[in-house]
């Protein structure tokens, strides 16, 4: 049984307001299988839009939300995991609701 925190704080200082990132969150494994929770939040000029997560809210800023992963691990170079995306887009204008949940086969050498 193994238990994670993890946390990421990000500000971009060339810009003067909504320059903050923020992601934090809480990962549960037990033999095979691995819970995870993340808390996400992207201002609009806090980070380069090279490095957003295309993933989380359709890659863009201004967004906020959760991500809940359960993950199956086959053997050490395989696992697939199921995602389920709850976040919103243009939270500094208007909200928009952006969910989405999706499958990945995950496979390292």
């Amino acid at each position: 049984f193994s238990i994670s925190l993890f946390a990421e704080l990000d500000e971009n200082t060339a810009a003067d307001t909504l320059n903050k990132a923020s992601a934090f969150g809480l990962s549960f494994g037990w033999k095979k299988l691995t819970l995870t929770w993340l808390q996400k939040k992207v201002e609009n000029d806090s980070v380069i839009a090279l490095y957003t997560d295309s993933d989380f809210a359709d890659g863009q800023t201004a967004c906020r939300g959760t991500i809940t992963s359960l993950a199956y691990k086959f053997n050490k170079s395989f696992n697939l995991a199921y995602s389920l995306q709850k976040s919103q887009q243009s939270v500094d204008i208007a909200a928009t609701d952006y969910n989405r949940s999706h499958v990945d086969f995950n496979f390292t050498f």
